[in-house]
């Protein structure tokens, strides 16, 4: 998939990441078979998250 707003738009958990990886000076990434997924168009099941930085801030943003 060449342009990723489309995919970033079909699961707005992506952008709400984005938003608060940003908000927090969190570098983060889609990795391993949600990209492989997106890329064939299958429909993929979850979706991996790496981050540079402390996650445990990340994960607690999201949960809430």
């Amino acid at each position: 998939m060449n342009n990723y707003k489309k995919l970033i738009n079909k699961y707005p958990i992506l952008k709400l990441i984005g938003k608060i990886s940003d908000n927090l000076g969190i570098k983060t990434y889609v990795v391993g078979g949600f990209i492989r997924d997106s890329i064939i168009k299958k429909k993929s099941k979850e979706i991996d998250i790496v981050c540079i930085g402390k996650s445990i801030n990340l994960e607690e943003k999201i949960k809430n």
